[in-house]
């Protein structure tokens, strides 16, 4: 135990307790920040990024080429890679130019999540907001 610290437990489906650090804040507080949902969503065909400005007041700016390398339906990742979160390998592929990576369309799903439909039809992928933010490419995001 870290001194001016608490843990608070917080099981797993697996019955395994994880502790989450409480740093001066109040347990609402924390939770909060657990919600994390866009504010607003830009996209711009021009220079093929999306921009997504979170609730937290960060900014992620995603490459077209990213986010479909990223897709994270059953025929991209495959049923065994299915996951809450993106391959870290999607960060190392090279950018690519191909109607594959054109963006046509967003449509939101819900309250929750995204799809991306993309100039090659494919349109399978549901990006949730969890998602979206664990594929942040910043410095920050990723911990470089």
């Amino acid at each position: 135990m870290v001194p001016g610290k608490s843990q608070i437990p917080i099981p797993n489906l697996a019955n395994q307790t994880f502790y989450l650090m409480q740093c001066r804040c109040s347990l609402k507080k924390l939770m909060d920040k657990l919600k994390i949902t866009p504010t607003g969503i830009q996209v711009n065909r021009d220079e093929s990024f999306m921009t997504i400005t979170w609730n937290d007041d960060h900014k992620s700016k995603y490459s077209f080429s990213l986010l479909r390398h990223a897709c994270p339906c059953a025929e991209c990742r495959g049923h065994e890679n299915m996951g809450p979160l993106p391959d870290p390998g999607v960060f190392d592929r090279p950018s690519e130019d191909s109607p594959r990576t054109h963006l046509t369309d967003v449509e939101a799903v819900g309250s929750y999540a995204i799809t991306i439909y993309w100039g090659d039809g494919h349109q399978y992928g549901i990006y949730n907001w969890n998602y979206l933010r664990a594929l942040c490419p910043c410095d920050v995001c990723r911990g470089i």
